[in-house]
């Protein structure tokens, strides 16, 4: 959901990639809330993170960890690479702890954490990238994050 924000509303000046550090299926009610909003994410092919960075010519600006355990392990990153991490639930986790038996249940948990992340993405993240930028730029072009 995040790499489809980020496309959809950002993605002239920034390129999302999403990975988790192990790899599952494309979640269907994933796809589902987010065409609800008019992003398509159907053909994104889930992966991890080491096939989600950039070729090794290339060093990633910002990354981005969605959760504790993202956070605590994401593998090691350029020094020039700046690191953030918002915190978001786990909608399949949300609805098991509700005890959310169908995928009409479970849906309302996919609309809130969607409805964050598309929150981060419009408000929050445009203001990570100015600063990296700015940080860019005050030191000489190279990333001090």
């Amino acid at each position: 959901m995040a790499e489809g924000f980020t496309n959809a509303i950002l993605g002239t000046t920034v390129r999302g990639a999403s990975a988790g550090l192990d790899l599952k299926e494309l979640n269907a009610l994933a796809v589902r809330v987010m065409g609800e909003v008019g992003v398509d994410i159907f053909e994104h092919e889930p992966r991890t993170i080491d096939f989600a960075l950039p070729p090794e010519d290339e060093t990633p600006a910002l990354v981005i960890t969605m959760c504790s355990q993202a956070s605590e392990s994401c593998p090691d990153l350029p020094a020039e690479t700046a690191c953030h991490n918002v915190e978001f639930d786990d909608p399949p986790s949300l609805a098991a702890q509700a005890g959310a038996l169908t995928e009409d249940h479970a849906i309302s948990y996919y609309h809130k954490v969607r409805d964050q992340i598309a929150a981060f993405v419009e408000n929050e993240l445009p203001g990570l990238i100015e600063t990296l930028v700015t940080d860019i730029k005050d030191q000489g072009g190279k990333n001090a994050a």
